[in-house]
């Protein structure tokens, strides 16, 4: 086990992302050291050369001039004399780095003087062998030209330039095969961390996979990209996990609000079945029809929030006056309250307020905040509907919600206790919240009377 999991982190780390770059970033490296090596040498070489070719311009001119000198007062014919020490010999010394060589106007010379060195005026590089019997050939650089009216060669060796040179290509292959091995170390390091880091993410995504939505990848150690992506994996888990749970609580939640108005309604098919026979069959058949009714508006109800969720289409938004609006419902719902025994008031502190809505659907989430409160206030209560600069809200005198269960029933399906004595199906209020939601606005909800904690009022607050 011990070895197959050592393999299958060897194979991991081999298309690890970090040492490939590592590889790439190497041989990207070597070439460019292999091209500014080629340029190096070449840029030395011209630069060494031109050196050398300075320092022999001085020794020819400081040799022409004490060539000169020597020679004042001397007849042509006399043969001229000077110490050896003044031109140098190759032929004496090894180590020897410059020699000189004159050549009178009548053809002596003196000094080191192969046939070669006078062949032509200018710069030069030629190789010299000192000994005749020696094999060995050293180059060396020259210089000719005119002085004291016969010709001077003065001249360096070469051979320790071009030994200096030779030394580049060796120094940076070195220095590349060094940067290389290190280069390549640091990506199987980094590598290797990295695997071990993207391995604990992949085995969480694999569990979540599976099904287990409480997996999660946890910190990574230190900040960077890594860490940033699974803490993203995190917070989407997170909310993949509450979508879910919410998925199955609104599972339960419609089967076990349809099963009561089906089961109704099975019992009324049946009774209409024997009833048919005593002539009675048409008042239970409009009971049955209600009880459908119910149900097509339940599932009426499932399908506006659902294609609201989803983010339904802007196109019927519009300029609304929430005054006009509330004035609409107002004419639509004040006989209804006032029949059912509960005062109606209706209050603006603007003489209107405009915003950006769907009308339609804007219309029925208030209808729904208002069919609420008939719903769950109290006889003789009030029940207000109040208009601001960017709200409209509708107050009620009932028994109101408890602060832990303000946010849970604006969720589909979801009823307090008490309530579902009362009917409906508890998708009323979702579907305010997701009128809001579509509308960039909010739906708050607080107690009516905050002293006694008596009554909701709720509003749905739009954004300025």
């Amino acid at each position: 086990m011990l070895v197959m999991s050592l393999r299958t982190e060897i194979k991991g780390l081999f298309r690890s992302s970090a040492l490939r770059l590592s590889l790439a970033l190497s041989v990207l490296f070597v070439l460019i050291l292999l091209v500014a090596g080629g340029v190096a040498q070449y840029l030395l070489s011209e630069a060494l050369e031109d050196q050398i070719d300075d320092d022999l311009k001085v020794r020819f001119e400081a040799l022409a001039v004490q060539i000169t000198q020597s020679l004042d007062g001397e007849d042509d014919d006399d043969e001229p004399e000077f110490e050896i020490d003044l031109f140098g010999d190759p032929r004496r010394s090894d180590d020897l780095i410059f020699f000189a060589s004159f050549q009178t106007r009548s053809g002596a010379t003196l000094g080191f003087s192969p046939r070669r060195l006078f062949s032509k005026n200018g710069y030069r590089t030629i190789p010299l062998k000192v000994e005749a019997s020696e094999d060995e050939v050293s180059l060396w650089r020259i210089y000719t030209g005119p002085a004291a009216g016969g010709r001077l060669t003065v001249a360096q060796r070469w051979d320790t330039a071009e030994d200096l040179l030779e030394l580049l290509p060796g120094a940076f292959i070195a220095a590349g095969a060094i940067a290389t091995v290190l280069t390549i170390s640091a990506g199987i390091g980094f590598g290797y961390v990295a695997q071990r880091r993207l391995g604990k993410i992949t085995r969480v995504l694999d569990e979540i996979a599976e099904g287990n939505l409480s997996a999660r990848v946890g910190a990574l150690g230190r900040r960077d990209d890594l860490s940033d992506l699974a803490s993203h994996i995190d917070a989407t888990t997170d909310r993949l996990e509450v979508l879910l749970r919410q998925t199955r609580e609104l599972s339960v939640n419609i089967a076990h609000d349809l099963k009561t108005p089906l089961t109704r309604l099975r019992v009324r098919l049946e009774a209409l079945a024997l009833e048919n026979e005593e002539g009675r069959a048409g008042e239970t058949a409009e009971h049955a029809l209600a009880e459908l009714d119910r149900i097509l508006i339940t599932f009426d109800a499932i399908l506006q929030i659902a294609c609201m969720d989803a983010g339904a289409s802007k196109k019927r938004f519009e300029d609304v006056d929430l005054v006009q609006l509330a004035n609409e419902l107002s004419d639509a719902y004040s006989a209804v309250i006032e029949d059912n025994g509960f005062r109606f008031e209706f209050e603006s502190t603007v003489p209107a307020a405009t915003v950006r809505a769907d009308p339609a659907l804007l219309k029925q989430a208030i209808a729904n905040l208002i069919e609420n409160a008939l719903r769950y206030s109290v006889p003789g209560g009030a029940i207000r509907l109040i208009v601001n600069s960017n709200s409209i809200s509708v107050a009620d005198e009932g028994p109101g919600i408890p602060d832990e269960h303000k946010l849970r029933v604006l969720k589909p399906f979801i009823r307090l206790d008490d309530a579902r004595s009362n009917g409906g199906f508890g998708l009323g209020l979702a579907l305010v919240q997701s009128v809001a939601q579509l509308h960039k606005a909010d739906v708050v909800l607080a107690d009516t009377k905050k002293v006694a904690s008596v009554g909701l009022t709720t509003s749905l607050v739009f954004k300025a």
